[in-house]
């Protein structure tokens, strides 16, 4: 979850994604399928580690929500894709709603987001929308792992 394009948007979603396996092998595990683990399987045929793995399973689970609580970034939406027309902003300023409405039709910029990255995106338009791109840049700007913890 570090280096080059990660931000707070791209980490949570991973976290998101590694909460939701986990989810899943202890659905599984407490079922008596442990095929996410085949060397477990093979080394235990009496089945006596399977409440260790789901016990464990479900510590990780747990610590993971403590560490990582779950967040709600849909009001982030705009930051990932500000061309999008399912997103909301009703949160924003009006300034900076404003500067969205501009953006959203600004064909060029539209472009030049599909041959970018996200983070080179917002410095290239902060001349042109400064409120809307500071925002932005705010959200990508801090260090995701030290600012979800």
């Amino acid at each position: 979850m570090q280096g080059r394009n990660s931000n707070i948007l791209t980490s949570s979603d991973k976290i998101e994604s590694f909460r939701a396996k986990l989810e899943l092998w202890i659905s599984l595990a407490t079922n008596g399928n442990n095929k996410m683990f085949p060397n477990v399987m093979a080394a235990d045929a009496e089945k006596k580690v399977q409440a260790l793995i789901v016990k464990h399973l479900k510590l990780l689970a747990e610590k993971m929500n403590f560490y990582f609580p779950k967040r709600d970034l849909q009001s982030m939406d705009w930051v990932r894709n500000p061309f999008s027309e399912n997103i909301p902003f009703g949160h924003l300023p009006m300034n900076e709603q404003e500067e969205l409405m501009e953006t959203k039709t600004d064909r060029t910029l539209k472009f030049k987001f599909s041959e970018t990255d996200l983070e080179q995106f917002w410095l290239c338009v902060r001349n042109e929308y400064p409120l809307f791109s500071k925002h932005a840049i705010a959200i990508l700007l801090p260090f995701s792992m030290t600012y979800l913890s």
